[in-house]
């Protein structure tokens, strides 16, 4: 049987992985919750391969995974600045200890999507993405890109082609009005390069969504139990523009005493949680998640609807409140992560609540009704109820018991 403290010894135990970059070695910092992590991210290496800086240039290297790309942008050119963002906490950590693993002092690092929790911050010659998941925020990336440019700047793009990097070569084409080439290609990966000329007199149709500007935000009104909320969201949150229905199914059985502490585990655009301070007016309910977007639609969410008792914190699954107890802790289970499959990040989702749950505390989650997450619960918690299953959810119950 599993022992209960495995996920939490693998989970948080920071990795130093050496990749060759042009016959110079790099040492990059991993751990599970960043992309890329446990296999080499080919589109990283190749862009980092690509790169041709002068000494002073100024990078801004967008979606910056564990940092590998910045780091050897601050090796090329050192006396120079170099800005990277991530939307993911995770990986924004990774980045700060590569860079300090490889002595880089001239890097700053932001938990921001692209440039949207940043600003302006950068006059850039050179600009990078490693294309993200999703199409609105790829293009949101390439957009701050050509934006941070200067008239000459070089702009550099990288994925996968089961990514659809192709397709976001073509945007950035019409973007930069002129034809991109690869300049790089491996593994059904490329690395393509153009550079800046004169700002095009209209953007194109594509870069003309209304997401694409930082601060609008949608906003939906859903109901549940009687109470109608308006939730704010954005492209990068899951499920950004509807209710998804495993979250419905949660919010429909959830039961939260007046008295109750609770923590939204994985919070998306808040909905979740923020029912809960409803249910529990006098108690300061806390949201966490790793991703800024769902940050910051929660902050969003609570402010629309006059939510005063929350409180919103970036986290590595439970890190940011190791130090708490909770009565209930509410989460939707993950299981993607950046381009692939992950059930690691879900299995540790059990592990963090359980950890984190005072004795008789209880968790509710809801994850998909085909992966078998019964077995997981049941090791760390000693028990597991169906509450409830529909031909696509099942929300799952357990109890930490005193002694457990």
């Amino acid at each position: 049987m599993m022992k209960i403290d495995e996920f939490d010894d693998d989970y948080y135990v920071w990795r130093t992985e050496a990749v060759s970059i042009n016959r110079n070695i790099f040492r990059i910092r991993s751990k599970p919750g960043v992309p890329g992590f446990g296999q080499p991210d080919v589109p990283q290496i190749l862009l980092a391969e690509s790169l041709e800086l002068g000494n002073t240039d100024t990078v801004l290297n967008l979606n910056c995974g564990s940092g590998l790309v910045g780091t050897v942008a601050g090796t090329l050119a050192p006396h120079s600045k170099v800005v990277m963002t991530d939307a993911n906490y995770v990986a924004v950590q990774a980045a700060l200890s590569t860079a300090s693993l490889n002595a880089m002092g001239n890097l700053n690092v932001y938990h921001s999507s692209g440039l949207g929790d940043v600003g302006n911050i950068i006059t850039a010659d050179v600009a990078t993405v490693r294309i993200p998941k999703g199409k609105l925020p790829s293009l949101q990336l390439i957009l701050d890109a050509y934006v941070s440019l200067k008239e000459g700047g070089r702009f550099y793009i990288s994925g996968g082609n089961d990514e659809g990097i192709k397709s976001y070569i073509s945007h950035a084409e019409a973007l930069f009005g002129q034809r991109i080439y690869p300049i790089a290609y491996r593994k059904g990966c490329r690395v393509g390069m153009v550079v800046k000329k004169n700002e095009l007199p209209a953007l194109p149709e594509a870069f003309q969504n209304e997401w694409l500007r930082h601060n609008n935000y949608r906003h939906l009104t859903l109901n549940s139990r009687g109470v109608t909320f308006r939730v704010c969201s954005r492209p990068g949150v899951f499920s950004w523009d509807r209710l998804d229905e495993g979250t419905r199914q949660l919010l429909d059985v959830m039961s939260i005493g007046p008295r109750d502490s609770v923590l939204d585990l994985g919070c998306g655009y808040g909905i979740l949680g923020l029912a809960a301070a409803k249910l529990a007016p006098d108690v300061l309910v806390t949201l966490i998640d790793a991703d800024i977007n769902a940050l910051n639609a929660s902050r969003c969410t609570a402010g629309i609807n006059a939510i005063a008792n929350y409180q919103v914190l970036a986290s590595d699954v439970t890190s940011a409140v190791s130090d708490q107890e909770f009565d209930v802790v509410l989460a939707n289970l993950p299981f993607h992560l950046a381009h692939r499959t992950d059930y690691g990040i879900a299995k540790q989702f059990v592990w963090g609540a359980f950890s984190v749950l005072r004795p008789n505390g209880r968790c509710l989650l809801v994850a998909n009704r085909f992966l078998p997450y019964e077995g997981i619960i049941q090791n760390v918690f000693g028990n597991v109820v169906v509450v409830q299953e529909s031909r696509q959810y099942k929300v799952l119950s357990a109890t930490r018991n005193r002694g457990r």
